[in-house]
């Protein structure tokens, strides 16, 4: 499952603004996928993985047919995820705030996708790709920390300059 999460994580670091479904599709597999451990304790592996692989694809059609929709969910799922993810890799103990801060960066992020949609979907993809690639490394909290922001630094800087070579190209045309 390791593996699993690097490639993901790769995957939203270089191409998560390009390739928006693909982005939508990851979302939906990885909230697919922990929904479906807490709703189904005790399953093998492989009703966890169809789960998650349902969400992905029904994430990725609805992403193609109903985009602005999916937009705003999308921001709103990564948003909480990636608050959720983050409060408990800093081992916050109050569910309470964990949730309300999740709500919270989610509510933002779908705005932030809405208005902005392609720096938030490229911040967003970096921070959540960085996140499955930290969480994938059994370290210390300073060295995952440190993976975390190098990744996010390097997903972003590689997203921006596809988007710059993609606008150039477009521009020049």
């Amino acid at each position: 499952m390791v593996f699993a999460h690097i490639a993901a994580g790769i995957l939203m670091l270089l191409f998560g603004r390009r390739l928006f479904w693909l982005f939508v599709g990851l979302v939906g597999f990885i909230y697919g996928f922990n929904i479906s451990m807490l709703m189904l304790p005790g399953q093998p592996l492989w009703v966890f993985l169809l789960a998650a692989l349902c969400a992905g694809v029904l994430g990725t059609l609805l992403a193609l047919f109903l985009q602005q929709v999916i937009i705003a969910l999308a921001g709103l799922c990564a948003g909480g995820y990636l608050a959720y993810s983050l409060l408990m890799l800093a081992s916050v103990e109050s569910q309470q705030i964990v949730w309300a801060v999740s709500i919270v960066c989610g509510l933002v992020c779908a705005a932030l996708f809405l208005r902005l949609f392609d720096w938030a979907l490229i911040l967003v993809s970096s921070l959540i790709g960085a996140l499955l690639i930290a969480r994938s490394v059994e370290a210390d909290f300073q060295v995952t920390a440190s993976i975390f922001a190098a990744c996010t630094i390097v997903g972003v800087a590689a997203q921006a300059g596809i988007m710059k070579k993609t606008t150039e190209q477009k521009s020049s045309e």
